[in-house]
């Protein structure tokens, strides 16, 4: 009902959520202090789950993204994801999972990307640094957003980023589904932008894009080519 061709997106809840030590709700961020010292900032839809012993200090991130700054302890701090594990070595670090890889931005210190593919090589990024990993793989070192997860302070900052990209992201913060035409899928955005109100978000590009916004209900939109 989208229409013939049109990108959608659509979140499915995974049950682990619900089970979860702490979790999110869409467009609900939050922050928490661990035993250690450890402070998580949880993004909107995420869900985490704490297990620390005596000898390692293991945050398990089913869905969303997290941002870490690291409490100094003598016990090692891992986050695990189904891809693997970024391991923290005295750092600030921003963690975020999918059903098809994780990504990992480092501003602080430095993180080990270990695969869980048997054969996979572990690879070590700095601050500055940005990759994604998958099973098998670490893929290209790329340098990190200049702003610390600007998403905490509930803004979405962004230069020259592809439309469909971009209302990818911003779709994690609203309930229900966001279309967008392939005709104007790689149009250019760029600005900052209030993550607590998407409405408004999509009213600014029907005002500085050649797009407009159709709204069926209060959880379905589209953005089309402008007539």
């Amino acid at each position: 009902f989208g229409g013939a061709g049109a990108w959608v997106v659509h979140r499915e809840e995974l049950p682990e959520k619900w089970l979860a030590d702490h979790r999110t709700a869409h467009g609900e961020r939050r922050e928490i202090l661990l035993t250690d010292g450890t402070r998580v900032t949880l993004d909107t839809n995420t869900a985490l789950d704490v297990r620390f012993d005596n000898r390692h200090r293991c945050l398990r991130l089913h869905l969303g993204r997290i941002h870490i700054d690291t409490a100094k302890d003598t016990r090692p701090l891992f986050v695990e994801t189904a891809q693997g594990q970024a391991h923290a070595l005295g750092t600030r670090f921003t963690v975020q999972c999918n059903e098809r890889d994780t990504s990992t931005s480092v501003f602080q210190g430095a993180v080990e990307l270990r695969p869980a593919g048997r054969n996979a090589a572990p690879l070590t990024i700095t601050a500055g640094q940005q990759a994604h990993f998958a099973h098998n793989a670490v893929g290209q070192v790329e340098q990190a957003p200049q702003s610390e997860a600007p998403w905490r302070n509930g803004m979405l900052i962004v230069t020259a980023m592809r439309l469909d990209i971009f209302l990818a992201e911003l779709a994690r913060y609203r309930q229900g589904w966001l279309v967008c035409d392939p005709q104007i899928a790689d149009l250019q955005v760029s600005g900052s932008f209030p993550l607590a109100d998407t409405d408004s978000v999509l009213d600014i590009l029907a005002q500085t894009l050649p797009v407009t916004i159709q709204r069926r209900t209060r959880l379905w939109a589209a953005v089309r080519p402008r007539s």
